[in-house]
């Protein structure tokens, strides 16, 4: 009888603790959404003057992400249109390695990662020079990013 009642204390402490490890990934999308609809916010804030003056313009439009744990769903994706070139701000995934989501910005062969390092947290890569750390993402360096761009 002993064996038999340390058998079940072992299975529920088991069972317990696969509950508690347990993620919920309608909560994980929700939250990796309104943390790109935030981004999208602050990138529109930050080009409001240049959008005003007419020298540059956005468009916004869904595309679908595929992701094993979250499933397909959609997210904002957003076309920043200068006088010579279109610039993309393309959400990647929500599940990746070293973040918790990434969006490309890219524009002709040029491409540069938006990390989300923590809620509402986000740090610029070189795509193509990942030993450089990343930067905060803030107004100035999103705008130096999309001077650099557009040069």
């Amino acid at each position: 009888m002993a064996d038999s009642q340390s058998l079940l204390d072992l299975l529920r402490e088991q069972k317990a603790e696969e509950q508690r490890a347990r993620v919920d990934w309608t909560a994980v999308r929700n939250e990796w959404l309104a943390d790109l609809r935030a981004l999208g916010e602050r990138i529109e804030e930050w080009l409001r003057e240049p959008v005003a003056q007419e020298l540059l313009r956005i468009t916004k439009r869904k595309i679908t992400l595929r992701e094993e744990a979250l499933g397909s769903y959609e997210v904002p994706s957003w076309q920043i249109h200068a006088p010579s070139r279109i610039i993309s701000v393309l959400p990647v995934g929500r599940v990746i390695v070293g973040g918790v989501g990434r969006v490309d910005v890219e524009c002709g062969l040029q491409r540069y990662l938006l990390i989300r390092t923590d809620r509402g947290k986000w740090e610029i890569w070189d795509a193509a020079d990942r030993t450089k750390k990343g930067r905060s993402l803030d107004e100035g360096s999103f705008t130096a990013l999309l001077k650099h761009l557009l040069s």
